[in-house]
């Protein structure tokens, strides 16, 4: 959102700025930008003058029967105000038209601006959207972060101007949309796009709004992150946020979330359509104590064609506190203690009734969209098996998260992070399902897959945490100094972060 959006509001007593990676989700507003929502009467429509750093700080307050949230000077709003409702976006009304804030995506959206995306709200803001292509996915479009290769859209009144790292410059007028359609196929091999537009042009005819728009929606959906400059109009055609700047640069984390929080939205349609599969979650525990932080993360998925079936290793079913996923359908059942986690997968599995399954592990951490990632990482990429990697990693024993770089995402590879698999049913009967084995389950799936010449993808490493315990007997020998090398960023503690599910979160 940048500072030029917000002009047109007239007498509105509304100050508004953009907001950071931290305030975007429900849960980072109870930590801050609900203490600064207060209500107070402002000459005219004030801007802070550093939009990066800016947020909502003036707003008006009226609770109205059709639940959505109205605001008057005076009246705070508070947290609950915010993401009380998540059925609805949240609007608050200034004296000249209506700012509407809804929490979960950052996007203007008609007369009003949108800062983000509430849980669980599933309509669409624009409804004059534009749809990607067919053939419009990410694989192997997304370069990896050895590099920063950005582009340039420059609009103005006369044309259009498309220029790319070693390419000879693409240009036209805006009789010639389709030569700039054919440029999309320039920005496979880059990072991102920045749109540029000229006070004076282009000018917005419904002709080549829909092609900018198109344009746009196509190119964040083959992976090219779109910042910049775009009109307003055009901005409306196109159902994801256009940030103003990229901050960071690839393989920093905040250009990376703020990527696939972009692409995601454009894709996001494919994983809604009548018929989209039913995903099982196979959830086996040894360690009951555990199951509500895990369910809690369950239950916040936004993917909601979802049952959950829980394995309890070793315990009795009836003996374990029933999991709270909302209203997700639950089975619990038990796995004998002498057998392996293979064959508690195995039962699992059994009990399931799901397109796709799902592995996950009762102590790492998932982000709201994580289920919703890889059902649509299953439907474009069109391989066997799909999952994240263990890039970004919880070492409990140095109380550090760090943020590994390891090979480049939206491609084929060798395996992935065993808490993340998904694929079809069918196919994990064909491959000789789980193995019955003590350790490593996750890899004999994976040589199994390797075996059959199935295909193994690995969309992103947003929204999941792998959590290295301390004095835990892992599958997975490596140890510390193994995820220390070639870390590119580091933080204190838990990873904060609501993309990944883990914003005030803490275990036990």
């Amino acid at each position: 959102m940048r500072v030029d959006d917000l002009q047109g509001l007239g007498e509105a007593p509304v100050e508004v700025g953009c907001v950071t990676d931290e305030f975007v989700g429900g849960d980072a507003v109870s930590e801050g930008l609900g203490e600064q929502l207060r209500a107070s009467e402002v000459a005219g429509p004030t801007v802070t003058q550093d939009p990066d750093e800016a947020t909502v700080r003036t707003v008006q307050r009226v609770d109205e029967p059709s639940g959505h949230t109205r605001c008057q000077p005076g009246a705070a709003a508070t947290h609950e105000d915010l993401i009380g409702r998540p059925q609805h976006p949240h609007q608050f009304v200034g004296t000249a038209g209506v700012v509407a804030i809804d929490l979960w995506r950052g996007q203007r959206c008609g007369h009003g601006i949108t800062l983000g995306r509430t849980p669980g709200y599933r309509g669409s803001m624009c409804p004059s959207a534009t749809a990607p292509a067919k053939g419009d996915t990410p694989r192997g479009r997304v370069p990896g972060p050895e590099t920063d290769r950005r582009a340039c859209l420059e609009l103005a009144g006369s044309g259009w101007s498309l220029t790319v790292p070693w390419r000879r410059r693409l240009s036209g007028s805006w009789t010639e949309g389709g030569a700039l359609i054919e440029g999309l196929g320039r920005l496979d091999q880059v990072h991102a796009l920045r749109v540029d537009a000229e006070p004076t042009g282009p000018a917005l005819d419904a002709a080549t709004t829909r092609l900018l728009a198109g344009f746009v929606t196509r190119a964040v959906a083959r992976g090219t992150f779109v910042v910049g400059d775009l009109p307003a109009t055009v901005a409306r055609g196109v159902a994801a946020t256009i940030p103003g700047v990229a901050h960071g640069r690839p393989g920093d984390l905040a250009f990376d979330a703020a990527a696939v929080r972009q692409r995601r939205e454009i894709l996001r349609p494919r994983a809604e359509v009548d018929g989209a599969p039913t995903v099982s979650v196979l959830l086996p525990t040894r360690r009951p104590e555990l199951l509500a932080d895990i369910s809690a993360m369950i239950r916040a998925q936004t993917y909601r064609r979802v049952e959950v079936i829980v394995a309890v290793h070793g315990g009795d079913p009836a003996e374990v506190p029933r999991p709270d996923v909302g209203d997700l359908p639950l089975r619990v059942i038990g796995a004998p203690a002498d057998r392996s986690l293979g064959h508690a997968l195995a039962l699992a599995t059994e009990a399931a009734s799901g397109d796709l399954l799902t592995k996950m592990d009762d102590d790492d951490h998932y982000g709201p969209d994580h289920l919703l990632d890889l059902v649509l990482a299953h439907e474009y990429s069109g391989a066997t098996v799909v999952g994240k990697s263990a890039t970004v990693v919880h070492l409990e024993p140095l109380d550090t998260t760090v943020r590994r770089i390891v090979g480049t995402p939206e491609t084929l590879v060798h395996r992935v992070a065993g808490g993340t698999i998904l694929m079809a049913a069918a196919d994990l009967r064909a491959l000789g399902g789980w193995a019955d084995v003590p350790r490593a389950v996750d890899s004999a799936l994976m040589r199994a897959a390797g075996s059959a010449g199935a295909e193994i993808y690995r969309p992103h490493d947003i929204g999941y945490v792998y959590v290295r315990q301390a004095g835990t007997d892992h599958t997975w020998s490596a140890d510390l100094g193994h995820f220390l090398v070639g870390a590119r960023e580091q933080w204190l503690g838990l990873l904060r972060h609501p993309d990944f599910g883990t914003w005030g979160r803490v275990r036990g």
